[in-house]
């Protein structure tokens, strides 16, 4: 499964525990951990883990689920397959208005990068600004893993 997908993973954890708290570091771990899996096989186990005897109490059991998923044996083979970063996409193109609402595609540059929201800011930036060169009109970044809108603010810079 993508990084998306993955978070929505950890979104339906969260909604069958609401007393779980996570931290980011748990969150990557959790997405590093269910990434290999098939999306679909991943949402079944991780309800049989709900009304299993060790899924019963406040918190999910990273490792229960896993052995419920390997029992399973659906994983997705991915071989050394780029981890999208985050997309470049179009807002406004006067000349060309087709592109408006296209979107770039940019990979993680190391498996650091992928997870850091932090660490990809500058770097979407650049790209979007080279973007902005090469095709024209006006391009943001909208980051796979976070919600950058609420950590970042493009207008002002």
């Amino acid at each position: 499964m993508d990084n998306m997908q993955a978070l929505e993973i950890i979104d339906i954890i969260k909604g069958q525990w609401p007393q779980w708290k996570t931290s980011e570091t748990e969150e990557e771990v959790y997405c590093k951990s269910l990434r290999p899996f098939d999306f679909q096989t991943t949402k079944e186990s991780v309800s049989k883990h709900k009304v299993s005897k060790e899924g019963g109490g406040l918190s999910p059991k990273l490792y229960h689920i896993l052995e419920i998923l390997k029992t399973r044996g659906k994983t997705e083979k991915k071989t050394n397959k780029p981890v999208i970063s985050y997309y470049a996409e179009c807002i406004e193109n006067e000349k060309q208005r087709w592109r408006v609402g296209e979107k770039m595609p940019f990979y993680a540059q190391s498996k650091e990068k992928a997870y850091r929201g932090d660490l990809q800011h500058k770097s979407a930036l650049r790209a979007c600004e080279k973007t902005r060169i090469s095709q024209g009109g006006t391009w943001i970044p909208r980051l796979i893993n976070f919600d950058i809108e609420q950590e970042f603010d493009y207008t002002n810079q």
